[in-house]
């Protein structure tokens, strides 16, 4: 509904701005090798363009792309990042939903869902670009879950207010 959308815009102009400027602040990106970036563009993009029908649900693989973003770059970049794999997500999902709708509830999630997740891994003393193999696994292994815990949670509300089902134990919510 037309209220709806009023409602998400201001939840996004409340969410997705502020997100961008705590994870500058706070989390402020490492030095940049531009060669790596429009290489781990390049296959988002790909990933984005190419998913994976499976069992009727469809998987996308950006996510691990965005996870070594973060793991290499820090959470403001991997913000961007979700950010613009969210606009590829608005124009190749089928909905009935309207483009303006979708754009500011997938946005607001990844956002907020980037920025929770980012706070959890840094406040238990994860660090970006490590190189010890035993920590980027245990502080990426907290990253990935809180990830796909926050996300879905998150969906969870939305669907809720929207009177949809979402179960966290349907086949997608398990695959996340």
């Amino acid at each position: 509904s037309k209220n709806q959308q009023i409602i998400m815009f201001f939840i996004w102009l409340l969410v997705v701005p502020a997100s961008f400027l705590l994870a500058k602040a706070y989390f402020p990106a490492r030095d940049l090798d531009w060669m790596n970036i429009l290489i781990l563009f390049s296959i988002m993009f790909l990933t984005m363009l190419l998913p994976i029908p499976f069992q009727n649900i469809t998987i996308s693989l950006e996510r691990w792309i965005t996870l070594t973003i973060f793991l290499q770059y820090g959470l403001f970049i991997e913000i961007i990042f979700i950010q613009i794999a969210m606009f590829f997500i608005l124009f190749t999902e089928k909905s009935t939903l309207p483009i303006t709708h979708k754009f500011f509830v997938n946005s607001t999630v990844f956002a907020f869902t980037s920025l929770l997740s980012g706070t959890i891994y840094h406040s238990l003393g994860g660090t970006i670009g490590s190189l010890d193999f035993s920590k980027v696994f245990y502080f990426g292994l907290i990253y990935a879950i809180s990830y796909s815990l926050i996300n879905n949670l998150l969906l969870k509300v939305y669907f809720h207010f929207n009177s949809h089902l979402f179960s966290f134990t349907s086949k997608g919510s398990l695959w996340d």
